[in-house]
């Protein structure tokens, strides 16, 4: 957290995709737990003292471990230094993260803890997107759901829209899909660059 401001980072340690947002006011936090719903996260990160984590988990009904990092992983500065040297970039502005302190904050800690706990350089993650709610529609987990975008109504994969149209050769691309199911863009010249 930086002001009222909340920075949320993810990466997918296997394919190297590393996004990170803000969320910031009133519907800050509505709008971390609808993220945490879809994502279905394995793990969440938060610094040491940030209690509210497991409450969140548990309101949104995800079995996500709960890891306690260092504070000092979470500084801005240190957060900045460590994004940098992972993205060999001089600045973040090209990232669209020069001006998102709490953005920057978290994929710096999440950097590091991964660094520490991978016991690798993650050579792979060499890219970071600022996920800005402009971007695409953001759909609740409920509508999803209801929908059955990416599981039936009995639960299972069977019979949803990402099993009834996912003829992806490999797991990387099946996750790719699943994403872009998840996260509907909005602006119609990438909805072209994507259908091309």
């Amino acid at each position: 957290r930086t002001g009222n401001r909340c920075g949320v980072a993810h990466v997918d340690v296997s394919t190297g995709e590393f996004t990170t947002a803000e969320y910031h006011g009133a519907d800050g936090r509505q709008a971390l737990a609808d993220e945490l719903a879809i994502l279905q996260p394995r793990e969440i990160v938060v610094p040491e003292g940030f209690e509210d984590a497991a409450a969140l988990a548990a309101e949104v009904r995800i079995n996500a471990r709960v890891t306690f990092a260092a504070g000092w992983t979470f500084d801005q500065e240190s957060a900045r230094r460590t994004l940098l040297e992972q993205l060999r970039a001089q600045s973040l502005l090209g990232y669209g993260l020069e001006e998102r302190p709490a953005a920057v904050r978290a994929a710096g800690a999440l950097v590091h803890y991964l660094r520490d706990t991978q016991k690798a350089d993650l050579a792979h993650v060499r890219e970071v997107a600022f996920r800005a709610g402009a971007d695409c529609l953001l759909v609740d987990a409920t509508t999803l759901r209801n929908l059955e975008v990416i599981d039936a109504a009995d639960g299972g994969r069977t019979g949803s829209l990402l099993h009834t149209i996912d003829r992806t050769m490999t797991s990387m691309g099946g996750r790719l899909l699943r994403a872009w199911l998840l996260r509907p863009l909005v602006a119609l010249e990438r909805i072209q660059d994507r259908l091309d």
